[in-house]
């Protein structure tokens, strides 16, 4: 009797098996055709006007300019996807695809390679191993907490204010350059708001955002009044 129940399992484990495989098998061509797409769309754009010409492309293949610039960004790094598809035989769905493409933009190298990328997949995952957009979520809830801080105190009667006031003290923040994609200002003066000096200290400083970050901050130093260690050459030349 043993004997049967086990056949039994054997067999219904091994259906389970086939239809698990030809799910896999199909959706791992999902994501090729996902890929395809994403490079037609790419190649488009480069080729056409984004203003005009490449708004009424969309318009033909029923394509939203959200949905379009996502799939520019998987286009973008289609060959790690293809990689990570090959070395993992497995399948990754589009939001998890953008979201890979997301961690490998807003990190380093470095970065990436510290993470366990092939342990990864589902978008939520790829979105938690993203340090960048961790660190900047982090930022912004803290400029959004005081901004939250300042409203209720405005709106607080003078008779209900606290009769002490917040100790102020010298602060130090260790701050990446995602922090100031257009937000630099608001972020310095949510910290300066409750310090007396302030040290900005800016580390994964790529190449490409370095002379456009160095002259953004140097502007706020100007209103704002705190220092700037960044270790480059040309922030020791800033610095002099």
């Amino acid at each position: 009797m043993s004997e049967i129940i086990k056949d039994e399992q054997k067999s219904e484990n091994s259906a389970i098996d086939n239809l698990v495989a030809a799910y896999q098998a199909a959706a791992r061509k999902s994501c090729r055709s996902i890929l395809e797409v994403a490079k037609c769309v790419q190649h488009a754009r480069n080729v056409l006007s984004i203003n005009s010409d490449f708004l009424a492309y969309l318009e033909r293949i029923f394509v939203g300019e959200s949905y379009a610039k996502k799939l520019c960004v998987v286009a973008e790094y289609e060959s790690q996807i293809e990689d990570f598809l090959i070395r993992t035989n497995t399948e990754l769905s589009f939001a998890a695809m953008y979201k890979f493409a997301q961690l490998l933009k807003d990190n380093s190298a470095e970065d990436v390679a510290k993470v366990n990328v092939l342990e990864l997949r589902t978008a939520k995952d790829f979105d938690a191993a993203n340090t960048a957009k961790v660190e900047k979520a982090e930022t912004k809830k803290a400029v959004k907490a005081v901004q939250a801080a300042k409203a209720a105190e405005a709106e607080m009667p003078k008779a209900e204010m606290p009769k002490a006031e917040m100790p102020k003290a010298d602060v130090e923040v260790e701050a990446v350059v995602a922090d100031f994609d257009s937000k630099a200002e608001a972020v310095v003066a949510a910290v300066t708001s409750n310090a007396d000096a302030y040290v900005l200290r800016v580390s994964r400083l790529s190449s490409d955002k370095q002379a456009a970050l160095l002259n953004e901050l140097n502007a706020l130093r100007a209103k704002y009044d705190f220092e700037i260690e960044i270790p480059t050459a040309e922030a020791l030349a800033l610095a002099a």
